[in-house]
């Protein structure tokens, strides 16, 4: 741009809008692409992660709770249900 120290800008192939807007989608397109190594998660990320594991550990434990509970609940209900055995006599 002529902000940057160019005295002149021509656009020969299409209209200045058009350009700037295929500048923008290929400036994008490499952003996407691109391959940042040495990137470090911020102090906000670490505390949500955080708070994230915390509930999720805590919905966890409920869950295995709810689970055994339902089990001994089920194991009651199969021995309330459970036909009697028939009692051993001393004559066989």
């Amino acid at each position: 741009t002529e902000d940057e120290g160019f005295d002149e800008i021509r656009y020969l192939w299409q209209p200045q809008e058009v350009c700037k807007e295929c500048l923008k989608n290929w400036q994008h397109r490499h952003k996407l692409m691109q391959c940042v190594e040495d990137i470090r998660p911020g102090e906000w990320f670490t505390n949500g992660w955080g708070e994230w594991l915390q509930a999720l550990k805590s919905w966890r434990r409920r869950q295995d709770e709810w689970i055994k509970k339902r089990a001994i609940e089920e194991a009651k209900k199969e021995i309330k249900e459970a036909p009697p055995k028939p009692k051993a006599t001393d004559s066989e």
